[in-house]
């Protein structure tokens, strides 16, 4: 599983996870799409800012 943070503007709009070549398709997605930058974190990382920010949410493809 690859783990990413995507920002607007320089703020942090939302985090993803997928396999890698998922992660990989939305990552291009939402980089042409919206025009927003996407960083990859680790795990760990991703699961501090889901919890700092109480987001429980799950949405799969």
């Amino acid at each position: 599983m690859k783990y990413g943070f995507a920002y607007k503007n320089g703020m942090l709009v939302n985090i993803f996870c997928g396999k890698e070549e998922l992660y990989n398709e939305l990552k291009a997605f939402l980089v042409k799409t919206f025009s927003i930058s996407v960083k990859e974190v680790s795990r760990p990382q991703y699961i501090a800012e889901q919890k700092n920010n109480n987001w429980h949410d799950t949405y799969s493809f």
